[in-house]
């Protein structure tokens, strides 16, 4: 098989309680690519916080190089909600995790919503793959009292 772009996935098959040793060779002597981005998150880096009601994302770099000017949508029933700007994601170069978290103002009209996150949702961020920049869920959205900070 030949890797013709960044982030082309491999299938692979592997049997169960088997050794399988798999050989990746460079076949050519180009100069390797610029090391760039990727951008990621899971169902499980999105949750309602009723007391604030907020939406909180938690957005990971998992890739080679920082992410400048990240934007995340936030979509609910095939309407945004709302978009916010990371200024800067780091990459994980010291392999410690990058992680920004970003709010979304969000009162809840029922119990339980659906919710769409799209990182950089117009395409404008060079990364190793997008495939991990969207997430679907449905979470319960419990009314609560606003919480007040006490400096307000």
């Amino acid at each position: 098989m030949v890797l013709r772009s960044l982030g082309q996935e491999i299938p692979v098959v592997l049997p169960g309680r088997t050794e399988i040793v798999l050989d990746v060779t460079r076949a050519s002597e180009a100069p390797a690519r610029r090391l760039v981005s990727d951008l990621a998150l899971s169902s499980a880096d999105v949750r309602f916080i009723p007391e604030y009601h907020r939406l909180d994302v938690s957005v990971h770099n998992i890739g080679a190089a920082a992410a400048r000017r990240v934007v995340v949508a936030l979509m609910e029933g095939g309407r945004e909600v709302g978009r916010q700007v990371i200024p800067n994601i780091e990459a994980p170069v010291d392999l410690d995790p990058k992680v920004v978290r970003v709010g979304f103002e969000f009162t809840p009209t029922r119990p339980r919503h659906a919710f769409t996150v799209v990182i950089d949702p117009d395409g404008t961020i060079e990364e190793l793959t997008d495939r991990n920049n969207r997430v679907t869920v449905e979470i319960d959205t419990p009314a609560a009292p606003r919480k007040q900070h006490s400096s307000a």
